[in-house]
């Protein structure tokens, strides 16, 4: 299992860290898990930001996620798979699956 935390204060774009570690590399058939370390709401969801728009991709998608709470996903295929908040589009982060 690999694992990515929701830094606490990410919900301001001066913070400096959002997800951490932003980028992970797994290998396929592992599980990620995302803990929301932060007092505010955040979502684990899939796809890119362009320019300040989010565009989701459908692979996967936390919901929203309140503190303390975590969202998983198994990783079957191997690739880069892009993510971000769609609450706060200037957190992002990346899976790279092996």
């Amino acid at each position: 299992m690999t694992a990515v935390s929701i830094a606490v204060g990410s919900s301001a774009p001066t913070n400096g860290e959002f997800f951490v570690p932003d980028v992970v590399v797994t290998t396929v058939g592992s599980m990620v898990t995302w803990t929301n370390n932060d007092a505010t709401f955040h979502t684990v969801t899939s796809g890119v930001v362009e320019g300040n728009t989010p565009k989701p991709d459908g692979r996967f998608d936390s919901s929203f996620m309140k503190k303390d709470t975590t969202f998983q996903f198994l990783f079957e295929s191997p690739g880069e798979y892009d993510y971000y908040c769609s609450l706060h589009s200037y957190m992002t982060g990346k899976v790279i699956v092996e």
